[in-house]
């Protein structure tokens, strides 16, 4: 598989995954007690399309790329320069949260540290943040109907921060992948 390929891939089940969001998040949404349920796919698609964004530009870069799916594990792998360029396109790149939200389920018995929005020194601090939050996301969400009272005991999914981030990450390896 090429680069190319890979990414093309990613923008595929970025597409679909953002429809899918258009068609969920508008009108009632919130009152429905179904919604992790059905935000199960969209959550599962952004995280392996960014998973794969990422690769891509690993790819290009070198002949191996690592075979996990740990978002901040893959982006650390960056070189420093592709990840100052990500970041700048990062901050011009508007998402309406109202078109993707942030989900948040925290079980009865336990204190959510991170209800409130957290506040950060910088904008690497951030990501850094929003990746650990993700990390391995892909596999979490994919096997959700597995998620029992002995799992964790937060699931979280910022959609905002996943497709701007996803968005940063296609305008740059558009740059070098052809």
């Amino acid at each position: 598989n090429t680069p190319k390929f890979i990414r093309n891939t990613a923008v595929d089940f970025f597409n679909v995954a953002v429809k899918r969001c258009n068609q969920l998040f508008v009108g009632e949404y919130m009152n429905d007690g179904t919604i992790f349920l059905k935000i199960t796919a969209p959550a599962t698609i952004l995280s392996l399309s960014l998973e794969l964004s990422l690769k891509s530009m690993l790819l290009s870069k070198s002949a191996r790329v690592p075979k996990i799916h740990s978002l901040q594990s893959l982006y650390q792998s960056l070189a420093t320069n592709d990840k100052n360029e990500i970041l700048s396109i990062y901050k011009q790149i508007v998402v309406d949260p109202k078109l993707f939200p942030n989900f948040r389920y925290v079980k009865a018995d336990v204190q959510d540290r991170f209800s409130k929005r957290k506040e950060f020194a910088n904008l690497e601090e951030e990501i850094d943040f929003e990746l650990r939050s993700h990390d391995n996301s892909f596999v979490k969400w994919r096997y959700l109907f597995e998620f029992s009272e002995n799992d964790e005991n937060v699931l979280d999914y910022n959609f905002s921060f996943v497709v701007r981030f996803s968005r940063s990450c296609f305008a740059y390896s558009k740059i070098f992948i052809n």
